[in-house]
């Protein structure tokens, strides 16, 4: 399984939100069969939403939300994380460990805005990301 954090801007974040509670009240209230093979592999499993790589195979991807289009950056997130399921929130099981990080910026200005910033590439690692997903992890 293809895991990835994402990282997105606060109006992005509602949007998908919304997004997500509309999918699964609807997937809760049909009990259609999921397992059609015909339908394309993607790494957000939500209608209206879906993000791929741009066509220079770079770090460079484009997010697709409600019908508007993200530039977003897969970048390496300075170590892994281990993600935690759980059912009955008593056990928990790990699901996965997660290396990358997708981060979504509102356009292509504020993307190059963010990346001029000092201290945003680590030296001699360009493709990291300098922070952690949670704030204990800024600038490690």
């Amino acid at each position: 399984d293809a895991a990835a954090a994402l990282r997105l801007q606060h109006q992005q974040n509602s949007s998908l939100g919304a997004l997500y509670h509309t999918s699964s009240a609807a997937a809760s209230s049909s009990s259609s069969n999921s397992g059609s093979g015909d339908k394309k592999e993607s790494i957000v499993d939500l209608d209206g939403v879906s993000c791929e790589p741009t066509e220079d195979g770079s770090t460079l991807w484009n997010f697709h939300c409600d019908g508007a289009t993200y530039p977003a950056r897969l970048s390496n997130l300075p170590n892994p994380i281990e993600l935690h399921k759980t059912y009955d929130h008593a056990m928990y099981y790990k699901s996965c460990d997660v290396g990358q990080i997708l981060i979504v910026y509102e356009d292509q200005y504020a993307m190059d805005e963010a990346e001029s910033t000092p201290g945003f590439k680590t030296e001699g690692f360009p493709s990291y990301y300098h922070s952690g997903v949670t704030p204990p992890m800024k600038r490690v």
